[in-house]
């Protein structure tokens, strides 16, 4: 029984490592955030459930101003809902953001990019 156990933990613990930093949030029971990392020229793409018809947002930090991020909203079936990017903004600004109002209640697609030569690291958070 101990080592069905164990056993569990492990592959929950391998699941949830392989996973990250895909996530499934539920912004019906509030606000998400979270730390990571970003290669250069990769991406990381985050799963969240808005209200339909309420305020929604994402922001995002980035600790190197030097980097070149974009940050993009989908909906499930890849139409671009919103998206602010590094050449959109004055060089001192380290913070992204996009706010909608989601027409349905269902899980979009928020997906960061890192158009930079470099790894960087970045906080973001959403309703």
């Amino acid at each position: 029984m101990k080592k069905r156990i164990m056993a569990g933990v492990f592959s929950t613990f391998l699941l949830l490592q392989n996973s990250v930093p895909t996530t499934l949030a539920d912004a019906f029971g509030g606000a998400r955030s979270g730390e990571f990392t970003i290669g250069a020229k990769e991406s990381n793409n985050f799963n969240i459930r808005f209200y339909g018809g309420k305020p929604a947002y994402v922001d995002l930090v980035v600790t190197n101003k030097e980097t070149k991020l974009e940050l993009s909203v989908f909906d499930m079936k890849g139409n671009l809902i919103a998206k602010d990017k590094e050449s959109d903004r004055a060089w001192l600004d380290y913070k992204y953001t996009i706010n909608w109002i989601p027409k349905d209640s269902a899980v979009y697609k928020i997906k960061v990019v890192n158009n930079s030569s470099s790894t960087t690291y970045y906080f973001i958070e959403a309703n």
